[in-house]
């Protein structure tokens, strides 16, 4: 993961930018969403007898979450889970959301199964924070940066696309703010000069002799973590929160339809390495990749079972044009045994989630599309 879905978006925000973040939650845990409306219900008074059967999250402003909800007693309807707080900001929307989670497992009690999301939250409560520093940096291709960070004892790897969140100095400055006892309750406590700068990322190599991984930033992207990485020297500190992985295809599964742009180029990367590195070779693995033109295309590691297409888009802007959608359209996919995973722009996955999704058909426990960043609205 090399995008800036960062947990500290300061900026003002855009509502519509959130439709990718919704459509997320919506797909990924559909069950939560069902549970939040189904346990507060009681915000919406037409609402406080229903028994809700399905629910989606259609739409964020300054009122709240408006979710569209299904009942068993009734027709569909909308109710508004209102924000404590006028959120300011991605990171704001989302800890809303928790909030309202919360609030939801407090009126169903603990008699009710956690949810996705509460289970995913709860695996994040055991991860560490580690504090390295940068041993080199080199160049991928023109816009694509590899940087190496050393010093990280006691890291153990997952696998996979995994992925850590980068916890930079912030802005101007080089001495680290935060430490190995770091949690995100302290960072929201935290002022914004000492706020540290960062976003997710996917670790390319682990190299356990030496303590070492290897980063891929692209610089064109204009986020936090890639301009520090442009400017970062060796002996630079760096703190590391994770790591996590979202790569769980099936047993079943004997082919693989890989895509990404720059930004998820490294997942992709590390992901072959792993089936290469498997006993039992996946029967087919499809990669589709864009990059800016030929000089820009990365090294992949591949094997006779593993195709790999690049599409070059030129002076066009990342993130623009018809996306990938096409492409794997074209491709005859074993729609009963394949396994999709798809990194890049957030709109462009949100395109290729729904066409795996509704179009082909896929389940969702065969697919794992996650925007890794969002290209502005012009």
């Amino acid at each position: 993961m090399t995008g800036e879905l960062s947990m500290h978006d300061r900026g003002g925000l855009d509502y519509a930018e959130l439709d990718p973040e919704l459509e997320h939650l919506n797909e990924e845990h559909g069950d939560t969403v069902v549970f939040v409306s189904r346990h507060l219900a009681g915000v919406d008074a037409d609402l406080a007898t229903a028994s809700v059967s399905d629910a989606r999250l259609v739409s964020v402003d300054q009122g709240g979450l408006r979710i569209s909800v299904d009942r068993d007693d009734g027709p569909s309807s909308t109710m508004t889970v209102p924000f404590e707080q006028t959120p300011s900001s991605l990171d704001e929307v989302r800890l809303l959301f928790f909030q309202a989670l919360g609030h939801a497992r407090a009126a169903a009690g603990d008699t009710v199964p956690p949810t996705s999301l509460e289970r995913e939250m709860a695996d994040t409560q055991n991860l560490r924070t580690y504090v390295g520093e940068v041993v080199r940096s080199i160049e991928v291709t023109p816009n694509v940066l590899e940087v190496t960070i050393g010093g990280l004892d006691g890291y153990e790897a997952v696998g996979g696309d995994e992925f850590v969140f980068i916890l930079a100095p912030p802005p101007g400055r080089r001495e680290l703010t935060v430490g190995t006892d770091f949690t995100w309750d302290q960072y929201r406590s935290m002022s914004d000069e000492d706020r540290p700068r960062g976003a997710y990322y996917t670790v390319r190599r682990w190299r356990p002799d030496r303590h070492e991984m290897d980063l891929w930033f692209v610089l064109h992207d204009g986020g936090q973590a890639a301009g520090w990485a442009a400017s970062a020297r060796p002996g630079d500190p760096v703190a590391i929160w994770g790591p996590r992985r979202a790569f769980h295809p099936p047993t079943d599964v004997d082919t693989y339809l890989l895509v990404a742009d720059e930004t998820g180029a490294a997942a992709v990367a590390a992901i072959l390495d792993q089936m290469e590195a498997q006993t039992e070779r996946p029967g087919r693995v499809h990669v589709i990749l864009e990059c800016v033109d030929e000089d820009h295309e990365i090294d992949m590691p591949v094997s006779g079972s593993v195709d790999v297409t690049w599409h070059h888009r030129g002076f066009a802007e990342p993130g623009s044009g018809a996306g990938f959608v096409p492409s794997v359209r074209a491709l005859d996919l074993d729609t009963e045994r394949v396994y999709v995973f798809g990194a890049g722009e957030s709109r462009q996955m949100t395109a290729l989630r729904k066409f795996v999704r509704q179009d082909v058909g896929l389940p969702a426990e065969r697919v794992s599309v996650t925007g890794y960043w969002r290209k502005p609205v012009a």
